[in-house]
């Protein structure tokens, strides 16, 4: 559904909406998914089981802090250590894939150190047949369910797709330019 709504948006020429979004506004929501994300994955950081149920993001944080005592100290040094690899990375040339290497050194080290027999919550098997082909549910009822977050989806997507260009285009000192088609002859 996102696609066919991005789609239906770009023969329309309604990408241009994003041009009256500010600055401030695109450098806060990008900063703001930024912030949701990490308060997110801050159990994972410690190592905190959570309760079963949905939580929000502000209830995933109140959920840590609340089971502190219980962090996973083995939890909390490799995601301390895989953070130190990015940095470093960053700090030593900024074309190095800080985030892949972290990731493949913390691998590394789980597999060196057998760490999943203290608590490290692992992918397990993975299956490796592909999935079958099935159709998706075009119900009525999922449609409209489906809508708004679909429509939210999408636009978050062109926001991030202007944003990400106009830094580009900021940092190389280039002009963004409109791309004109045969619709605008129209």
């Amino acid at each position: 559904m996102v696609g066919a709504i991005q789609f239906i948006m770009g023969t329309f020429r309604l990408g241009s909406l994003v041009n009256y979004v500010s600055h401030a506004v695109i450098v806060g929501f990008t900063a703001g998914a930024g912030i949701i994300i990490a308060m997110g994955q801050l159990n994972n950081l410690l190592g905190v089981k959570l309760p079963d149920g949905h939580l929000s993001s502000i209830g995933k944080v109140i959920a840590c802090f609340e089971n502190i005592g219980t962090t996973n100290l083995v939890a909390l040094g490799l995601g301390l250590f895989t953070i130190a690899v990015i940095l470093l990375c960053r700090r030593i040339n900024k074309n190095l894939p800080g985030a892949l290497l972290g990731i493949i050194f913390s691998v590394m080290l789980v597999m060196l150190f057998d760490l999943e027999k203290y608590g490290l919550k692992m992918a397990g098997d993975i299956p490796q047949a592909i999935p079958p082909l099935s159709m998706p549910n075009f119900s009525l009822s999922a449609i409209t369910d489906l809508a708004s977050g679909s429509i939210v989806i999408a636009i978050i997507g062109l926001v991030e797709a202007v944003a990400i260009s106009k830094a580009i285009a900021s940092r190389t000192l280039q002009k963004l330019i409109r791309i004109r088609s045969s619709l605008d002859k129209v």
